[in-house]
């Protein structure tokens, strides 16, 4: 990261939109695992894969998705350790708390990519991990996640009690598991392929009465009148509440985001301004306003799915808004100033070459 402090200019790829991303996302193949950039996030991350996952698959790279979840998934069991990510020495690292994401996505991602060996080789692992997670994460007296956990969210530099963000990955984890339970009845003749710690609480309705003002939902447990995207995003993206079911909801969150101008210049800031009471240090000191009013590209593609889901025009203008980005960059970059101008402040220099580029390449196909 230093060493790219300093450094001038982005690497340039050439061709239209579409190579550009197609190259980056070939790049990002380091042989043994999708990276998650070229830059200086060059090793797995549980969080960035899970996001990508979907749109790789589509993409055509099964093959290489299970490559890069049985490498995940090797280093994870050999340290007894689901980690935000792995380091190039195959140690799984907490950056910079327990992950409230990981789990959640590594079983959503083997879900998606039907990876039934690597599911069935590690079950118990995972099964352990299931109990681990409900016992850092969830208040069992009041079916959230709770007030004090030191977290990994999507939103490290900040300190947020039990922020949206986590709540909605508490409860992917419950739905995932329902799902490959729904998978594996019938070859199990109608017994469970894990048991789940979660069934007895309605994270839902629990979330709903916790965190949702009628408009949208709060960030975290202060309950402060602004409007945070990854809070209004996250709950639809994870599958929580549902596109359909509770479009209405959905199209409420949508109108606060653009009301708020979270998607401007592109989609999406966390919100609209910097909350120095919740900052954290040194992170901040590195990079000031890192996670405060700037935009951020994978959010902002996540969104993107969720607004595939009920409004295709909107849609269209997003990912003709990142096109420009790209073709004006030659890139895929990690996030943008207020003024649509790469991020660079402190002694961080915003990423390029983003794993990311594959989600807008699967979108771009949703609205040709």
């Amino acid at each position: 990261m230093l060493r790219r402090r300093f450094k001038k200019e982005y690497d340039q790829f050439e061709g239209n939109a579409e190579e550009i991303c197609k190259q980056i996302v070939e790049q990002c193949w380091n042989g043994k695992f999708f990276q998650t950039s070229l830059g200086h996030f060059s090793v797995f991350f549980m969080r960035d894969f899970g996001m990508c996952c979907e749109a790789l698959l589509n993409l055509g790279y099964r093959m290489k998705v299970i490559k890069s979840l049985d490498y995940a998934l090797q280093c994870f069991f050999k340290h007894n350790k689901i980690g935000t990510d792995i380091a190039l020495s195959g140690v799984p690292l907490y950056s910079f708390d327990y992950p409230s994401d990981s789990l959640p996505f590594l079983l959503r991602s083997l879900r998606l990519a039907k990876a039934d060996s690597l599911l069935e080789k590690y079950r118990e692992f995972l099964q352990k991990k299931i109990f681990e997670y409900k016992g850092v994460l969830l208040d069992e007296k009041k079916g959230i996640v709770k007030a004090n956990a030191n977290l990994s969210t999507s939103k490290d530099h900040y300190h947020r009690p039990s922020c949206m963000y986590a709540n909605s990955m508490l409860g992917m984890v419950n739905v995932e598991i329902e799902r490959i339970n729904k998978i594996y009845r019938s070859q199990l003749q109608g017994k469970d392929f894990f048991e789940n710690p979660f069934a007895e609480y309605n994270l839902k309705k629990i979330m709903k009465k916790t965190f949702w003002n009628g408009i949208y939902f709060y960030d975290d447990l202060f309950k402060e009148k602004y409007v945070a995207g990854d809070a209004n995003i996250f709950p639809f993206y994870c599958n929580v509440f549902d596109a359909k079911h509770d479009k209405a909801m959905l199209l409420s969150c949508i109108h606060e985001i653009i009301k708020t101008k979270l998607d401007i210049p592109v989609p999406i800031k966390y919100t609209n301004h910097q909350d120095k009471k919740k900052e954290i240090w040194p992170q901040t000191w590195v990079s000031p306003n890192y996670e405060g009013d700037t935009n951020w590209a994978h959010v902002g593609l996540c969104y993107m799915y969720v607004i595939s889901e009920v409004d295709k025009k909107l849609l269209k203008k997003y990912v003709n808004t990142y096109e420009k980005q790209i073709l004006k960059y030659k890139n895929f970059l990690e996030l943008y100033n207020p003024d649509g101008t790469p991020y660079k402040a402190g002694l961080y220099n915003c990423d390029e070459g983003m794993l990311w580029a594959a989600m807008w390449l699967d979108l771009k196909r949703k609205v040709s």
